[in-house]
C-alpha cells in the first residue's frame, strides 16, 4: 500500500546518506520493515479467512463438506487450506469437522428424542456405525448411553 509518508522518510534518508554503504543500509532498513509489515499483513489476512472458514464449516457441518468445498470458499487450493487451517486451529479440517458434528449431536441428544440415526443424518453422517463409533471416541459413551444421562 502506498504510503506518501513513508516514502518522504525514505526519501529523506537515501538524500542524507555520504556513503554508498550508508545507502545500503538505509535501503536494507526500509526492505526489512517493509516485509515485517507484510508478513503481519499476509498473517491478519490469513485468520481472518481461517475465521470465515469455521464459520462456513458451523453453517454447513450437516452437509457433505469436503476441504476443496471450504478451500474454495475461502479462496485457498486445499493442500495449503489444510496446512494453514492445522497451524491457525491446532487441528485438521477432518478432526475439526468432526468435532462440530459431535457437539451438535450432543445437544439434539440432549434435547429431543429423534432416533439415533436421524441424529446421525442430521449431522451429516450417513453411516450410523461409523457416527456411534466417532460419538464414543468424541464422548467416551455411545449415543444411547449419552442420552440416557439427560433424560
Amino acid at each position: 500500500e502506498y504510503d506518501p509518508a513513508s516514502r518522504k522518510v525514505l526519501e529523506d534518508a537515501v538524500e542524507s546518506c555520504l556513503s554508498p554503504e550508508g545507502l545500503f543500509s538505509v535501503l536494507l532498513e526500509y526492505i526489512n520493515i517493509s516485509l515485517s509489515l507484510l508478513e503481519k499483513d499476509w498473517a491478519n489476512r490469513s485468520l481472518g479467512q481461517i475465521n470465515e472458514a469455521k464459520e462456513y464449516i458451523e453453517a454447513n457441518y450437516m452437509n457433505s463438506l469436503t476441504l476443496e468445498d471450504v478451500g474454495a470458499h475461502t479462496g485457498f487450493n486445499p493442500s495449503y487450506f489444510s496446512s494453514l487451517f492445522k497451524k491457525e486451529t491446532g487441528t485438521s479440517f477432518v478432526e475439526y469437522l468432526s468435532m462440530i458434528r459431535i457437539e451438535k449431536a450432543k445437544d439434539l441428544l440432549m434435547e429431543s428424542d429423534l432416533r439415533i440415526q436421524d441424529v446421525c443424518l442430521m449431522v451429516g453422517y450417513s453411516d450410523v456405525k461409523y457416527f456411534s463409533k466417532l460419538f464414543t471416541k468424541h464422548t467416551g459413551l455411545k449415543p444411547k448411553e449419552y442420552r440416557k444421562i439427560f433424560l
